[in-house]
């Protein structure tokens, strides 16, 4: 009914604040970007293991962990899918999102001190981790990237690079992982 949708609409705003709040407190420097990606890393771990809980059985490879995160992840976050995903079938995954809500948001702003795409780089490495942490919670260790398509890419849009560590064995069943102690 109304009473999930208005919570919904809490939860994103709040962690649209939570996102600018990170950002405003941790400053605009190059050093506060490994912190974003670590805060990113630690929520989307939580969020895939929250998904995947009821899951039974794994993945049968890394592109299947890697559409998880495209669809049923990205669609709990952002509310929308992922709009594209190529790979290259040696490891690296290209996903692309047209829109990214938070660069939306935050492009009008930056654009008029002309910083947007230095502003963006660093709003966008919360996302790299949440896709770091969320493969993480699969057992496929990655390294996670975010860039826009040139110089005539205009916000919002922009693409995550997942670069999978070569001697990856398959996804770890969900259930079979550890959890820490809460």
């Amino acid at each position: 009914g109304t009473g999930a949708m208005a919570v919904r609409e809490v939860a994103e705003s709040a962690l649209d604040f939570l996102l600018l709040e990170a950002v405003a407190s941790l400053g605009t420097e190059s050093a506060s970007a490994p912190k974003l990606e670590a805060i990113g890393f630690a929520v989307g771990l939580k969020v895939a293991e929250r998904q995947t809980v009821a899951r039974a059985q794994g993945f049968a490879d890394t592109l299947d962990a890697i559409k998880f995160v495209c669809k049923e992840f990205w669609q709990d976050v952002f509310r929308k899918q992922i709009d594209n995903l190529r790979t290259n079938h040696r490891g690296v995954y290209v996903l692309m999102d047209n829109k990214m809500r938070w660069l939306s948001r935050l492009s009008p702003l930056a654009s008029r001190a002309g910083k947007e795409r230095a502003a963006a780089l660093l709003y966008t490495q919360f996302p790299c981790g949440l896709i770091r942490g969320a493969l993480a919670s699969f057992g496929v260790d990655a390294l996670v990237t975010c860039s826009f398509d040139g110089e005539t890419s205009t916000l919002p849009a922009c693409q995550f690079t997942v670069k999978v560590a070569q001697s990856q064995s398959p996804p770890t069943p969900p259930a079979a992982l550890s959890r820490p102690p809460l």
